[in-house]
């Protein structure tokens, strides 16, 4: 079992972390992918 935490992401915090690469957005998008697992829809 992966004991890693899960990180659901809001589309707007890609796209801000694509656009300003200091920004909190990317932080969070950089925490979440090094630290533990971003949980992903794959289609409705």
């Amino acid at each position: 079992m992966n004991n890693s935490p899960n990180y659901v992401l809001d589309t707007n915090i890609f796209v801000s972390a694509l656009l300003f690469k200091n920004s909190q957005p990317r932080q969070a998008l950089d925490k979440a992918r090094y630290r533990g697992n971003i949980l992903k829809l794959e289609s409705f």
